[in-house]
């Protein structure tokens, strides 16, 4: 997320539905705290709001926003007992159709199978992060594919990465921050 805030952040590009030039700004909703500015991510209710007022703030600005929402440990943010009460019908639709709003949402997670499973089926991939000692190794994996493995052991990854985490990496984000409840 700091990548792509680094880099679109303030880049002229094309607006096809207004068939011009603007600026393009990135805002970020986060869980926790990161090295750039972000907006606390509070309630799954701001992402239903932004989807209401971003074209406003964009035909005034002369702006094209993108809103990406940064969940840090969701497994245990959206899966609670109470799940009736997670998601009502207007932040689902929401989660379905957020490409047609700007708004993309990424959350970490323990274990993937302990994410809602409302979550779980309107994810597009999935990353499985290992790290022994500062070199980090990621799997990308259609989520499709893991959802629906018997034996996720199994699974081919779509694309393979591994790489050296510097303290310029651990520095993006307060590492000892606890994740409070949304």
């Amino acid at each position: 997320v700091t990548w792509m805030y680094r880099k679109y952040n303030n880049k002229k590009v094309y607006d096809k539905y207004r068939k011009r030039w603007v600026i393009q700004k990135i805002d970020v909703y986060s869980n926790v705290e990161l090295s750039i500015p972000y907006i606390p991510f509070e309630s799954m209710q701001q992402m239903v709001d932004v989807t209401k007022t971003r074209a406003i703030k964009d035909d005034l600005c002369g702006t094209l926003t993108i809103s990406l929402f940064l969940g840090d440990e969701f497994s245990v943010q959206m899966n609670s007992r109470e799940f009736k009460k997670n998601f009502n019908p207007l932040l689902l639709n929401t989660v379905l159709t957020c490409r047609h709003h700007y708004i993309s949402l990424y959350y970490t997670a323990q274990r993937f199978a302990h994410v809602d499973a409302l979550l779980r089926q309107v994810t597009s991939y999935v990353v499985d992060c290992n790290k022994l000692w500062r070199y980090v190794r990621n799997y990308h994996y259609d989520a499709w594919e893991m959802e629906n493995a018997t034996n996720v052991m199994l699974l081919k990854p779509i694309r393979r990465k591994c790489w050296f985490a510097t303290n310029k990496e651990f520095a993006k984000y307060n590492t000892l921050a606890c994740v409070d409840n949304m």
